[in-house]
């Protein structure tokens, strides 16, 4: 069972479209998060991205190299499902499930999951450092998610997702996982 729509990725979500999950978390339905929810990820607002990548620009150290550029800060997964959870004003119903047998109900999240979210993801950024200068990121959850909150309420303002295929799958994963105990 896949489902198949526009997938939206306004709030870091570790599977699905974010509206959707977004819509589940207000509903106070179960939200699915890879693993133990530990996992360690860096969030980059546009605004602090564009601060080092700007510097890149014209910038001779930079000719014919690749940089990253990311905060020094990560959060762990529980913890964003959690305040984006806050910030809506309700409680995350957050369901742990293993990566692989995620994968399993739907093959297309092995590339989020296994390419990007369940892996650690903390970044060195001393090199692009050492060539546009010392730079910082929001490290406050709050303030990494405002504007995508703030986004995401307009749109579900406007147009909130209806039930559909990915409610179905993430209910069957979440009785499934639930009734292991």
């Amino acid at each position: 069972m896949r489902p198949s729509h526009t997938v939206r990725t306004g709030l870091p979500i570790m599977t699905g479209d974010s509206d959707v999950m977004a819509r589940r978390i207000l509903d106070g339905e179960p939200a699915i998060v890879a693993g133990d929810g530990h996992t360690p990820w860096t969030l980059t607002r546009s605004a602090d991205f564009a601060v080092p990548f700007v510097g890149l620009f014209g910038n001779t150290a930079a000719y014919r190299d690749i940089f990253h550029i990311t905060s020094d800060c990560a959060h762990i997964w529980d913890d964003i499902q959690n305040t984006i959870a806050s910030m809506l004003k309700v409680e995350a119903n957050i369901v742990h499930v293993p990566t692989d047998t995620l994968i399993r109900y739907n093959p297309e999240w092995t590339g989020p999951l296994v390419g990007d979210k369940a892996w650690t993801a903390i970044f060195d950024n001393s090199k692009i450092k050492s060539v546009v200068g010392d730079f910082s990121c929001a490290e406050r959850l709050e303030d990494i998610l405002a504007e995508p909150i703030t986004n995401l309420k307009q749109r579900l303002a406007a147009q909130r997702p209806p039930r559909a295929e990915l409610d179905a799958l993430v209910d069957w994963i979440c009785r499934e996982q639930s009734s292991l105990g």
